[in-house]
């Protein structure tokens, strides 16, 4: 099952983004007993990583791209970007605090 939060700009970096994917992980761990969620972000998309590591989600990777559509052979072409892969399990949410913790950021009062 693959689901997406997406924010537009204007509520991004507010509690928009911390309640809605709160939501979503909070349903994917005690309604749909899922053992694993993962985020996944560009390298250079600070904001998300961050969004993601304040929430608990953990550097898991970083996995490489490749798509044969957009990269050729010829040198100084971009290359297909990367992607960071950054989870949360089961255990680190019932076990790790995770869950607390996402608790404590959704109350907060904007």
């Amino acid at each position: 099952m693959t689901s997406f939060v997406t924010i537009v700009p204007d509520f991004q970096r507010t509690h928009v983004q911390t309640h809605s994917t709160g939501l979503l992980i909070r349903f994917l761990f005690d309604e749909v007993h899922f053992r694993r969620v993962q985020w996944s972000a560009h390298p250079d998309n600070a904001a998300s990583v961050n969004a993601a590591t304040r929430m608990g989600f953990v550097l898991e990777g970083v996995k490489d791209s490749f798509n044969p559509i957009n990269r050729t052979d010829t040198p100084g072409d971009e290359p297909s970007r990367d992607t960071l892969l950054l989870s949360m399990t089961q255990e680190m949410w019932e076990n790790g605090g995770a869950k607390e913790r996402l608790e404590t950021l959704m109350k907060r009062v904007v």
